[in-house]
């Protein structure tokens, strides 16, 4: 069986719980900005493709889609690994706890 497809609101919820931009997401996804917006207002289908890449992008910005099961309902929740634009390593000689250069 098929899981159900990213609807506005999971994009939504998912976009918040990773803390970035519309810009941001629409970027990762492939998208623009405008037919995210769209999409996230209930304004436009988007095609199964793009589903899958906004549910891939989420997953980079660290957020996993929780399908419907036995246990509960559908839902965002974080995930370890994924980065968050503030995240981002500046560069080998950064001086932070993430492998800089160290003083």
């Amino acid at each position: 069986m098929l899981p159900p497809e990213m609807t506005a609101d999971l994009t939504r919820a998912g976009r918040a719980l990773a803390q970035v931009s519309p810009t941001a997401l629409a970027e990762a996804a492939g998208l623009s900005k405008v037919r995210l917006r769209r999409f996230e207002k209930g304004l436009a289908d988007l095609e199964p493709d793009e589903l899958t890449n906004i549910e891939k992008a989420l997953a980079e910005f660290g957020v996993v889609i929780v399908w419907p099961d036995e246990f509960g309902g559908i839902g965002v929740r974080r995930s370890f690994g994924g980065v968050r634009p503030g995240q981002l390593e500046v560069g080998a000689d950064s001086d932070d706890d993430r492998g800089g250069a160290s003083a």
